[in-house]
């Protein structure tokens, strides 16, 4: 929507002439004196000829960007242009009326050009690989004597490279309870690090370059985090991190530069978090803070300097999970679509950072996070939802309505999804972090149909995904928070083919017990890893796997009998999983004992038929 400027030569008309309101209140009446006689004239008369008079002083407008906004196909060492539809002033370009944030770097710095209608960004430094970057076109840059409606938009880097199938890089990071994470240059030496939240505090991981990353040994806070946004919050040249977390306010934390963070005292509550996302709402050239909370919607305007104040909107009050910015209707501001335990629900902006709810009422799960980005390769921003069911892609008309796309991918409880070109081929795929079963990879045949590949990655229990070229050698990698067991980092590889073969790969469907020594005491602490081997003759989801412990003919179950289905796998064809039970203690029985027997089961009747109900192993144990 255009908004009407009034030119500087008719504000000082109207500073000149003397006016007042008549008594009534509704009627405008101008006085002017001359050669002794005073004229009376009504000012709505004038008012209609100004009026038609001011029609023609409309602010400039953005009619085209590049990259296009939501695209995905731009090459790390893209220039940025915009094109108006008047002539631009050169001297009203610059890096305080044309802003630019990157969702992986600060700062981002290059030289600008004009050429007609057109101004053009040329760059210092290439972006990453998948790289996302928000652009925001003040209302001081001017185009034929007007300033120009602001216009925000986002678009990624492409990625040339990679495979859609990961190994794990063989790092175990951290040994808490992780919830989530963000990737960037936190220490600006060119790499992507790590922000990671984790239960009752944050660290940071620095990258050595190769994909190598070791704790920076700061413990950022003390509450229980929910999840975390990065970005170059106070305009110093870093990327700081805003907190969210679940039962206490919401915290900044402010990057030195050198990746070492501070708290910057700011105490922005909320009731129990679930998402963040940052991006320039009102058109100021800042980024803002919009939260999606169990009471609502909550918005957060940045001073310019890193200072949040509350915006006093409450657009919505569904039960938020996630939430992710986009411009969802192409009008040139970013809008929100923010998950809900219930019907997910988009919220559209008016330019100046007011949201309205668009009405819509999309799915009936418990939806948990999401993630935008154009599925179905026509333009605008389409979803990829998570769920405590099956997940779903919600494709977009282009003017922010959403319909479902009928797939239903995969049946587990699904915490987070990113979006990237993991194959290479030019669209966006997918890698989900389940809980209930392991991490899954979903290919883009770039029409927004999704397809699984084979891969089952990790255990379970995973939290958070983000993606981003960790190693340098122009792909994607993940990094995936885990809440159970550490965290690790997957590496876009191609995998080997396997050496042909005239007998299975696996000699037979079953189940081994590995334990971490031979002796255990009452009371101790014990991890059990299951390994579980598929012949390559069929594939098996959803397989519970469980492990039983006798002791003097009582029984003890890791995990719990009730979590059974709390540890669904996958097993793919010619697959060998080990899957991690977590921690138990070693139950606690008078006397000694002179033998310890452990049941693996797998309670798939079609496995029972195979191999029989139980392995049996027998363990030494004394007191």
């Amino acid at each position: 929507m255009k908004r009407v400027l009034v030119s500087w030569m008719f504000i000082r008309f109207l500073i000149l002439i003397p006016f007042k309101m008549h008594a009534a209140g509704k009627i405008f009446i101008l006085k002017m004196t001359a050669t002794g006689y005073q004229r009376t004239y009504l000012v709505s008369v004038l008012s209609l000829i100004l009026l038609s008079f001011c029609s023609f002083c409309t602010a400039s407008e953005v009619t085209d960007v590049f990259p296009p906004g939501g695209s995905h196909s731009a090459a790390v060492a893209t220039d940025l242009s915009v094109t108006l539809d008047a002539t631009v002033d050169p001297g009203t370009v610059d890096s305080s009326t044309f802003v630019v944030h990157g969702g992986f770097h600060a700062p981002i710095t290059g030289v600008f050009s004009t050429d007609s209608n057109t101004f053009t960004f040329d760059t210092s430094n290439d972006f990453h690989p998948g790289e996302l970057i928000q652009a925001t076109v003040s209302n001081g840059v001017e185009a034929g004597g007007e300033p120009v409606n602001p216009y925000v938009w986002w678009f990624r880097s492409d990625v040339t490279s990679g495979f859609g199938t990961f190994v794990d890089s063989g790092q175990a990071l951290g040994k808490y309870s992780s919830l989530a994470n963000a990737l960037g240059d936190l220490d600006g030496d060119g790499d992507l690090d790590a922000f990671v939240i984790c239960y009752t505090f944050a660290q940071v991981y620095f990258n050595d370059g190769t994909g190598q990353l070791t704790n920076s040994g700061q413990r950022l806070g003390e509450d229980m985090g929910e999840n975390v946004a990065l970005g170059d919050i106070d305009g110093d040249g870093d990327l700081d991190a805003f907190v969210v977390n679940w039962d206490t306010p919401d915290t900044v934390w402010m990057n030195d530069g050198n990746g070492m963070f501070t708290d910057s005292g700011q105490q922005l509550w909320t009731r129990f978090h679930g998402g963040v996302s940052l991006g320039d709402l009102d058109a100021d050239s800042d980024l803002d803070a919009f939260i999606a909370a169990s009471d609502g919607i909550k918005i957060w305007v940045n001073d310019g300097t890193g200072i949040f104040i509350d915006s006093g909107q409450s657009p919505g009050d569904a039960f938020g999970i996630g939430a992710v910015l986009g411009d969802l209707d192409g009008d040139g501001d970013l809008d929100a679509f923010i998950t809900v335990w219930g019907n997910n629900r988009v919220f559209l902006n008016d330019g100046s950072g007011s949201f309205v709810d668009s009405g819509q009422e999309l799915g009936n799960s418990f939806s948990l996070r999401m993630s935008l980005g154009d599925l179905d390769g026509d333009g605008d921003l389409d979803a990829f939802v998570s769920n405590s069911e099956a997940n779903r892609v919600w494709l977009n008309d282009g003017s922010g309505i959403f319909s479902d796309s009928g797939q239903s991918l995969g049946q587990t409880w699904s915490w987070d999804v990113s979006l990237g070109d993991l194959d290479g081929d030019g669209d966006l795929d997918a890698i989900v972090a389940n809980e209930t079963t392991s991490n899954r990879v979903w290919l883009n045949e770039g029409n927004g149909i999704f397809t699984r590949n084979d891969q089952s990655l990790g255990n379970f229990d995973s939290f958070g995904s983000s993606l981003g070229d960790l190693d340098g050698d122009g792909d994607l990698d993940a990094y995936i928070s885990n809440y159970v067991h550490v965290d690790n980092v997957l590496v876009n590889k191609i995998l080997p083919t396997p050496t042909p073969t005239s007998t299975p790969i696996c000699p037979m469907l079953g189940c081994t017990i590995t334990m971490p020594g031979a002796e255990f005491h009452p009371g101790d602490p014990c991890f059990v890893d299951v390994t579980i081997c598929n012949p390559d003759v069929e594939t098996y989801e959803d397989v519970p796997v469980f492990v039983i412990l006798e002791v003097y003919g009582e029984y003890f179950f890791a995990p719990s009998y009730s979590d059974f289905e709390h540890y669904n796998m996958d097993v793919a064809r010619g697959e060998t999983i080990i899957n991690v039970l977590p921690e138990f203690i070693w139950p606690t029985n008078s006397g000694s004992a002179s033998g310890v027997f452990w049941y693996a089961g797998m309670t798939n009747p079609e496995m029972t038929a195979l191999f029989g109900a139980y392995d049996t192993f027998e363990f030494g144990w004394s007191e």
